[in-house]
C-alpha cells in the first residue's frame, strides 16, 4: 500500500469517527468525507429534493426529526461544471450522492430499516432523475448511517415487457457498534482521481461503487484470510497432537465458536459491549501480563460456563482471578443450548495434552486502535446478524459465513493447498455452497406448488403472485388479488401448518431461506386474518411447526441450529435477567435436525425404511402420537429442561414405532388369513370338490397373499432388529415418527442440494477412514436396495415388471428416489443438482420413473450463469410433484424444459412463471426458453422396441427404456 491509499484511508477512518459521534456536525463531516475522495461538494447547504409528488408512503419515511432533509451532496464526473449551479441540471449529469434522513426504527438492532430505505431508492430511481448514484441515509440523530450502492437487476427488455423492476441494494454500515475495517478499505476504492473526478462518465463511477459494494469479494477475502488462521491453528495443534484429523477438527470448532460469540456480541448480550471479545482480551493481557493462560483460564470457562444453564454459569462466580466486573458479565451472558458450546468428545479426547499460545489469539482478537500491530483478523471485518436476501446484502460478514467456512474447510486439511487442490477436496465430499439466489427461487417455486395442489389451478395465477411478490409494492398488489378471492383464510392455516425438511441440510442454508420467505408470507397473511404474533414469536413458531433437517454430518447439524438461532435474534431483545432464566433463550432444535444418514437405513441387514403407518391405527396409537407431537414441541420450546429429556422423547418415538409396526403386522396377517380363507374355499362340481377361485383371479390372491406375507415377516425382523439394539441409526419413520403416521404421511415440501458425488467415490459417510473396494461396493448395494424399499411396487417383482436400478449412478440419483419417497401425496419437490442424468447412461432409470409415475413441472437450466463456479459441474432446477401410485398415471403430464437466458435474480417474478405454465408449445422470450412435452413423449423417445412390437402399434409403446437426451434435445 502507497503513502496516498494510506492518507485517504486516514482520511475516511477520521470522517467515520465523526459520523457516529453522539454530537457533530455531520453533515459538514460527511462533505468532508466526500469531498477528500474528490468529489465536489456545495460550500453551503444544497437545495432539498422536491417531494410533493412522491407516494404517501416514501414521504411518511422520510424523518421530520432531522434538520435536514432529502438532498444532493455532492457529484462528480459530468464534465467540469460550475460550483453554483443546480445539482441535477447538468446536460450531462454526473454521479451524485443523496442524503436521505430516515425515520428510526423501533429496535436497537433496526436503527435503519431496510424496508424504508427500498421505498426512498424506488421512488428516486422511478423518476430516472438519479439513475447513478450513492444513496446516504442516517437515523434523525444522524449517528447510524447505511451508504446504499444500487444495482438494477431487472434489464430494459423486461421493463419495456411491463414487468416490475428489480434493484439489488448492497449497503455498508456506519454506527456506533459497527467496526470499520471493511468500510474504509471499500470506500479507499470509491476514491477518484483527479483526473476521473471532472471527467469521466457517471457510469464509470458508478461502475467503480459496483465493484467496491461487491460482496462476493468480500466472502473471499474473509475466507482467505480465515483459512490462513485455521491452517495456522491446525499447525500449532499437530505439532503437539500427532492426530492431523482431531487438529483439523478442533481448530475448525473453535474458530466457529469464536466466530459466533462475535456474532451474539452485537445484540450486546455479554457486558452490554458490542465489542466483548477485544475488549475480553485486552483485560486478560492487563491483568496477567499475557502469562499464557488465555485459552485455558478464560476462554474455556467462557464457552463451557458462561452460556450453560445458570447452574453451571454460576460457577465462574469462583474465578476470582477475573476481575469485577467481568466475572458477573459473564455469570449473566445468555443461556444457550444445542452443540456448539457442549464440551464434546472432540473437546476432551486430548485434554491436557495441549496448549493455545496467545499469540494465536493475538492474531484474532487483537482490538483496532492496537497502534503498534493493528486490528486482529476477527476484528478487522463488521459482522452482522441479519442474512442477506437476493435483493438486500450488506458488505459484511453474516452467518452464512459460518457454512460457507465448513462446507469449504471441513474436508481440507493441508496447509498450503492452493485453491485447485482445495477444490479437488471439495468435490470428492460432494459439498458445494447453494447461492442465495436459487435458495430463495427453489423455496418460492415449492410453497407455491404446495399452495397450488391444496387450493386448486383456478388460483394459480394469484399464488404466484402471492408467493413472488418482493418489492413492497407488488406485495400490496398481490395481497389485494388474494382478498378479492378470499383466499386468507386457507392461506394462513396452509402456512402456519406446511412441513418442508431438506435431507442434506449442510450448514441449513435451505431451512433459513424458507424461514425468511414463510415468515414474510405469514406475516402478510396476519394482517388479514389476525393473531399478529411478535417477529420473533413467529419465526420461533415456523422453526417449530414447518422446518426439518437431516445431514449425515455432526458438524453440519450444529452449524445449521447456530443459523436458525442467529435468524431468531435478529428480532429478540431480552432484558438482561431475562439471558439467564431458568430457560435457555433458543429453542431445543436437537429433534428437528437429526444427524444420520439419510439415505440408507439397515441394522442388522434388515432395511428400516418406508414403514409408514396406515391411517387407521388405533384410537390409542393416535392419542399416543398426538401426545408425542405436543411433547416434543414443549422440547423444542425448552419449557422441560431435565436431562433425560431429550433421551426419553427418543425411547418414546421408538416405542411408538415398535408398536406401530405391531399393530401393523397384525392387520396384515388378519388380511393373509381372509385371502387364505378364500383361497381354500372350494366348491362342489360334478367333478367333485374344485377350488372356488381359479385363473387370473387366483394368481392374483396367490400373489397378493406372498406380498403381505413377505410384508408381515420384514416387520417382525424389524421389531427384533431394533429390540435388539440400544443404539439405532437414523431412521426417517422414526425420528419423525409424527409425519409419517397419521392421516397425510410424509412431508408437504422437500427441498434441497443433495451432495455431488460421482459413483466411483461413494462411500460410506460415517466411516472416517479410507474404504477398500469392497467396502464401498456393499455400501453401493445397501443404496440400491434402500431404493427398492421405497418404491416395491415400482421394481419388486411383484410389481409385475423388471426394472433394476443400475450401481453406476452419481449419490444424488439416490437422493432423487429417497426425497420423492418422503412426501405426502400432494406434497412439492424442488432440488438442485447435476444435469447429468438427463443424457448420461445411468440416469435412464431415473427418467423413465419420473415420466412413468411422478408429475415433472419443470426443470430450470440456466445459459449465462453458473449456480457453482468452485464446481466442474452443471446444474438444473427440477420440480415435481409427488410420485403417484397407479402405474403410468403421469403420461399426460406436460412437462416444460425452462432454458434462463438471464441471471435467476432476473426470474424470480411471477409473470414469467405464469407465462412459463401456460406454454403449450416451444417459445423463446427474452428472459428464458420453454420446450413443453407430454410424459408419454419423453418415455416413448426413449424406448427400445423390438420391429414385433413397433409394428403390433399400442397406447403406450412397449419395450425396455434405454434413456434419451433430455438435456440435448430440450
Amino acid at each position: 500500500m502507497d503513502q496516498a491509499d494510506i492518507r485517504i484511508r486516514q482520511h475516511v477512518q477520521r470522517q467515520f469517527e465523526l459520523l457516529r459521534r453522539p454530537e457533530g456536525d455531520k453533515l459538514r463531516a460527511l462533505a468532508d468525507l466526500f469531498s477528500g475522495l474528490n468529489y465536489r461538494v456545495l460550500p453551503d447547504l444544497p437545495p432539498p429534493i422536491a417531494n410533493a409528488d412522491w407516494s404517501d408512503a416514501a414521504r411518511e419515511v422520510i424523518s421530520d426529526e432531522a434538520p435536514f432533509g432529502p438532498a444532493i451532496i455532492a457529484e462528480a464526473g459530468g464534465g467540469t461544471l460550475p460550483l453554483d449551479r443546480d445539482f441535477g441540471e447538468s446536460a450531462q449529469p454526473g454521479f451524485k450522492i443523496i442524503y436521505v434522513p430516515v425515520r428510526k426504527g423501533e429496535t436497537r438492532a433496526a436503527r435503519l430499516r431496510l424496508t424504508d430505505e427500498r421505498l426512498i431508492v424506488d421512488q428516486l430511481m422511478r423518476e430516472e432523475s438519479h439513475p447513478e448514484a450513492l444513496f446516504v441515509f442516517s437515523d434523525p440523530e444522524q449517528q447510524y448511517w447505511h451508504f446504499i450502492n444500487v444495482r438494477r437487476v431487472s434489464q430494459a427488455e423486461a421493463e419495456r415487457r411491463g414487468l416490475p423492476q428489480r434493484r439489488l441494494l448492497r449497503r455498508i454500515a456506519v454506527g456506533p457498534e459497527d467496526k470499520l475495517g471493511t468500510a474504509i478499505r471499500r470506500f479507499a476504492q470509491i476514491a477518484l482521481p483527479p483526473d476521473m473526478a471532472d471527467a469521466a462518465t457517471a457510469q464509470q463511477i458508478q461502475e467503480r461503487h459496483d465493484h467496491a459494494f461487491n460482496v462476493e469479494r468480500l466472502t473471499d477475502q474473509f475466507f482467505g484470510g480465515f483459512k490462513q488462521e485455521f491452517f495456522n491453528l491446525e499447525e500449532a495443534l499437530l505439532a503437539q497432537v500427532d492426530d492431523r484429523q482431531w487438529a483439523h477438527d478442533y481448530a475448525l470448532r473453535l474458530l466457529s465458536r469464536l466466530m459466533f460469540v462475535y456474532f451474539i456480541q452485537r445484540k450486546r448480550w455479554i457486558n452490554d459491549d458490542p465489542d466483548f471479545m477485544a475488549n475480553y482480551w485486552k483485560l486478560y493481557q492487563e491483568t496477567t501480563g499475557g502469562d499464557g493462560t488465555f485459552f485455558e483460564r478464560w476462554l474455556k470457562p467462557l464457552f463451557f460456563k458462561a452460556f450453560q444453564d445458570p447452574g453451571t454459569a454460576s460457577e465462574i462466580l469462583k474465578l476470582d482471578y477475573i476481575p469485577e466486573p467481568i466475572r458477573s458479565a459473564l455469570r449473566n451472558a445468555p443461556y444457550l443450548n444445542g452443540g456448539l458450546f457442549a464440551r464434546l468428545r472432540l473437546d476432551r479426547e486430548h485434554d491436557g495434552a495441549f496448549s493455545i499460545e496467545d499469540r494465536c489469539f493475538s492474531d484474532l482478537l487483537r482490538a483496532p486502535d492496537d497502534v503498534a500491530q493493528g486490528p486482529g483478523f476477527l476484528e478487522s471485518y463488521n459482522f452482522t446478524i441479519s442474512e442477506d436476501s437476493p435483493l438486500d446484502q450488506e458488505v459484511a460478514v453474516d452467518p452464512e459465513m459460518i457454512g460457507r467456512v465448513y462446507e469449504s474447510l471441513v474436508n481440507i486439511s493441508e496447509p498450503g493447498s492452493d485453491t485447485a487442490q482445495d477444490r479437488n477436496k471439495q468435490r470428492e465430499a460432494g459439498i458445494f455452497y447453494t447461492p442465495r439466489t436459487e435458495i430463495d427461487l427453489m423455496c418460492r417455486l415449492s410453497l407455491s406448488d404446495y399452495l397450488r395442489n391444496r387450493l386448486g389451478e383456478k388460483h394459480r395465477d394469484c399464488i404466484y403472485q402471492f408467493t413472488f411478490a418482493i418489492e413492497p409494492e407488488e406485495k400490496r398488489e398481490a395481497d389485494v388479488g388474494v382478498s378479492a378471492q378470499d383466499l386468507w383464510p386457507d392461506i394462513a392455516e396452509l402456512l402456519e401448518h406446511v412441513t418442508v425438511v431438506d435431507p442434506a441440510c449442510g450448514s441449513g442454508s435451505f431451512l433459513v431461506g424458507m424461514m425468511s420467505i414463510l415468515a414474510d408470507l405469514r406475516r402478510r397473511a396476519d394482517d388479514y386474518v389476525g393473531g399478529n404474533p411478535t417477529v420473533y414469536g413467529l419465526n420461533r413458531q415456523i422453526i417449530r411447526n414447518s422446518l426439518y433437517g437431516v445431514d449425515v454430518m455432526d458438524w453440519a447439524c450444529h452449524v445449521a441450529e447456530l443459523r436458525l438461532w442467529l435468524q431468531l435474534m435478529i428480532h429478540t431483545d431480552p432484558q438482561p435477567g431475562e439471558l439467564q432464566g431458568p430457560r435457555p433463550l433458543l429453542p431445543n432444535l436437537s429433534l428437528k435436525i437429526r444427524q444420520g444418514d439419510s439415505l440408507v437405513e439397515e441394522l442388522g441387514g434388515v432395511n428400516l425404511a418406508h414403514l409408514k403407518a396406515d391411517a387407521d391405527i388405533s384410537d390409542s396409537t393416535k392419542s399416543k402420537l398426538r401426545n408425542l407431537r405436543a411433547d416434543k414441541q414443549r422440547f423444542y420450546d425448552a419449557e422441560d429442561q431435565a436431562p433425560e429429556r431429550e433421551d426419553a422423547l427418543r425411547d418414546r418415538e421408538r416405542n411408538l414405532f415398535l408398536t406401530i409396526c405391531r399393530e401393523k403386522a397384525e392387520k396384515l396377517q388378519q388380511e393373509i388369513k381372509v385371502i387364505d380363507a378364500e383361497l381354500n374355499r372350494s366348491v362342489r362340481t360334478l367333478m367333485g370338490k374344485e377350488p372356488a377361485l381359479t385363473g387370473p383371479d387366483r394368481r392374483r390372491q396367490e400373489s397378493r397373499c406372498s406380498a403381505l406375507t413377505l410384508q408381515a415377516e420384514r416387520l417382525e425382523q424389524v421389531r427384533r432388529a431394533i429390540g435388539a439394539q440400544e443404539k439405532l441409526p437414523f431412521i426417517w419413520d422414526l425420528a419423525f415418527v409424527e409425519i409419517f403416521s397419521g392421516d397425510d404421511q410424509g412431508f408437504d415440501i422437500v427441498v434441497g442440494n443433495p451432495p455431488y458425488v460421482r459413483q466411483e467415490k461413494i462411500a460410506d459417510p460415517q466411516i472416517k477412514r479410507e474404504q477398500s473396494r469392497e467396502e464401498r461396493s456393499r455400501y453401493k448395494s445397501k443404496l440400491q436396495r434402500s431404493v427398492y424399499a421405497a418404491f416395491p411396487g415400482y421394481f419388486t417383482p411383484v410389481s409385475g415388471r423388471n426394472v433394476t436400478l443400475g450401481l453406476r449412478s452419481d449419490l444424488y440419483v439416490y437422493f432423487y428416489f429417497h426425497a420423492l419417497s418422503l412426501l405426502n401425496s400432494r406434497g412439492a419437490f424442488c432440488f438442485v443438482t447435476s444435469n447429468s442424468w438427463l443424457d448420461v447412461g445411468y440416469g435412464k432409470e431415473l427418467q423413465e420413473f419420473l415420466a412413468r409415475q411422478v408429475p415433472i413441472h419443470m426443470i430450470l437450466d440456466n445459459q449465462v450463469k453458473r449456480s457453482f463456479a468452485n464446481a466442474d459441474v452443471n446444474t438444473v432446477i427440477a420440480l415435481f410433484g409427488a410420485p403417484r401410485k397407479e402405474k403410468d398415471v403421469c403420461l399426460d403430464h406436460t412437462a416444460r424444459f425452462v432454458m434462463a437466458q438471464v441471471p435467476f435474480e432476473q426470474m424470480l417474478h411471477p409473470v414469467l412463471m405464469i407465462e412459463i405454465d401456460e406454454a403449450e408449445e416451444r417459445t423463446q422470450m427474452h428472459e428464458y426458453r420453454v420446450f413443453p412435452r407430454t410424459q408419454r413423449e419423453l418415455l416413448e423417445a426413449g424406448m427400445e422396441m423390438e420391429e414385433a412390437k413397433r409394428a403390433a402399434g399400442s397406447l403406450i409403446k412397449i419395450g425396455t427404456y434405454g434413456g434419451a437426451k433430455w438435456g440435448g434435445k430440450y
